[in-house]
């Protein structure tokens, strides 16, 4: 049995931890948000135990997520020697199940849990393939769903086509096609920030499985872009792991505000260690004589939040519209804008503020179908998109 190294997983994933609860009971569950009905081809439990069974560490990888501010704590330590004692509950191999329904569960310690989220998602791959296949009702396999990018993408596709008994269907590969696709996304983005430390890979979750990544963050490399989530592969190709936290850590603490201060309070790595140094006292004085005293609320959080997103990833201002005509009546309506609307404000130029951005991320996932929170397109029109977006977490009491 292969061996998974300890470090399989995002960065976010040891951050999260240190500023948490690694050894909280927690439940992550499974399911597709969208799709309609999926066929499982293979059994979910056997997959993470077989998983679990083949971790391995060793101070090589110990060293290598301290010196990047990722090191594991004793808690977290004591949360992957307790695989045994995990709780797995999954529908069986063959089952048909509907969109919205976990189909797996896992409850166990929180680090533990969550560490497995990344790599679980590539299940995501052969369920769709699966699925995909059996509504063909004996119609072509479209040469999309058998083209892979690597020795292992052939396999899982080699294994549904043998599942579906469509045995016979050839798999095409097209390594060398799929570096190339990537290694020009790449470029291209390097190119429009000007610079390849201003972009970091976040494709982990995204992929069909880790030979992929691996040929995905070689291209990045021949870019000079250095920095991935994917800590086992930063070791790997000398690469930088990074991350900072995700919903699930919210869901934890219960508030914005408790999450964040746990990540800069609870840990003395960047980029934590940023956001104390730049933390300014502040002292509130009676104004003078003469001046109104102003209160000011606080700002709504989707305020603030559609503020960091127009710095990251700046919007173009909306098209000028023609002013809509008074309503008849005095009751006020509500609407939302049309998909044309919303296409035309995504086309218009012009700069805004925060146009250059200070960091991009990106996915590196370009697979024939999907692979991970994608979408590809067959010749004759058939698709096939991820919907699962990724497992959610339950946080249990204490």
């Amino acid at each position: 049995m292969t061996s998974i190294s300890v470090l399989s997983t995002d960065a976010y994933k040891f951050s999260m931890a240190q500023a948490g609860f690694p050894l909280r009971r927690e439940t992550f569950y499974f399911s597709f948000r969208r799709g309609g009905i999926h066929y499982v081809p293979v059994d979910l439990e056997r997959s993470v135990r077989e998983l679990l069974a083949s971790l391995a560490g060793g101070s090589r990888a110990h060293e290598f997520a301290r010196r990047h501010g990722y090191g594991f704590t004793d808690a977290m330590e004591a949360a992957l020697a307790v695989q045994g004692g995990i709780e797995i509950e999954a529908v069986p191999r063959g089952s048909w199940v509907c969109e919205r329904e976990p189909i797996l569960t896992i409850t166990g310690p929180s680090f533990l849990v969550s560490w497995l989220e990344p790599m679980l998602l590539w299940l995501n791959y052969p369920i769709q393939l699966a699925t995909a296949l059996r509504g063909l009702e004996g119609a072509p396999v479209p040469s999309a769903w058998v083209t892979a990018t690597c020795a292992e993408h052939a396999r899982v596709i080699e294994s549904a086509l043998a599942d579906a008994d469509r045995g016979d269907v050839e798999v095409v590969r097209e390594d060398d096609a799929y570096r190339g696709r990537v290694q020009q996304v790449v470029a291209d983005l390097v190119r429009a920030v000007g610079d390849p430390n201003r972009v970091f890979e976040v494709g982990m979750r995204s992929a069909v499985c880790l030979e992929q990544h691996r040929i995905a963050l070689e291209a990045c490399r021949a870019e000079g872009v250095l920095r991935t989530s994917h800590v086992g592969l930063a070791l790997e190709l000398d690469m930088q792991p990074v991350g900072t936290m995700g919903h699930e850590h919210v869901q934890r603490w219960g508030a914005d505000l408790a999450a964040f201060g746990a990540m800069r309070d609870m840990r003395s790595s960047p980029p934590s260690s940023r956001y104390r140094s730049r933390r300014r006292s502040r002292i509130v004085r009676t104004p003078p004589s003469g001046r109104a005293l102003r209160l000011s609320e606080a700002r709504p959080p989707c305020i603030c939040s559609r503020r960091s997103r127009m710095l990251a990833r700046p919007m173009p201002p909306p098209p000028a519209l023609a002013p809509k005509p008074a309503p008849s009546s005095s009751t006020t309506t509500r609407s939302r804008p049309s998909a044309s609307s919303a296409a035309d404000s995504a086309t218009c130029t012009g700069p805004t503020l925060g146009s250059a951005p200070c960091l991009t991320a990106f996915s590196t996932s370009d697979t024939s179908i999907s692979g991970g929170q994608g979408r590809a397109c067959s010749a004759g029109g058939t698709s096939i998109a991820n919907d699962s977006r990724g497992m959610r977490a339950t946080i249990s009491a204490r």
